[in-house]
């Protein structure tokens, strides 16, 4: 069972460092059985983040995660779920790395670490899986240079 419709690339929005006066650029398309997130992280300015969301408006709350099955490039990239709307709002995170194989990542909602633009959280409030209120990728940490993420599922994590 999909949580998530990844084939709407229209729902997809790139929220990239440009917003603060960075280089980087991305986009999203649907490519036959899955997402493709792809484009080039640039350090200059000061950047050093690309990222790809959407609104998901849904209570998760009978769930212990989810499983999203992905592949890359190698990079590490991180899963965020919100409880709010932008502005300002805490990224819940959990971080991983997608190779050239598909692979199942497993995120457990208690593994979701708290940040706000890239900084942890430690006293924000505990994530609430009832309030999901939109979901990203993102590859960040100063991994300058093309990257490509695809993504084939958001499912139920199996019990």
């Amino acid at each position: 069972m999909a949580l998530v419709d990844l084939s709407d690339a229209t729902a997809w929005q790139p929220v990239n460092d440009v917003v603060m006066g960075g280089r980087s650029e991305s986009r999203g398309t649907w490519s036959g059985d899955h997402f493709r997130f792809e484009g080039t992280v640039s350090l200059e300015h000061g950047g050093g983040f690309a990222s790809i969301q959407r609104d998901v408006g849904a209570d998760w709350s009978h769930l212990s995660g989810v499983r999203i099955h992905v592949q890359g490039d190698g990079q590490r990239y991180a899963f965020n779920l919100y409880n709010e709307a932008r502005p300002r709002r805490i990224a819940y995170r959990k971080l991983f790395t997608a190779g050239p194989s598909w692979t199942p990542v497993d995120i457990r909602f208690e593994d979701l670490k708290a940040r706000f633009r890239g900084r942890s959280v430690p006293d924000a409030p505990p994530f609430d899986p009832a309030r999901i209120h939109s979901l990203s990728f993102l590859i960040g940490e100063k991994q300058a240079g093309p990257f490509h993420l695809l993504v084939r599922s958001v499912q139920p994590l199996p019990e």
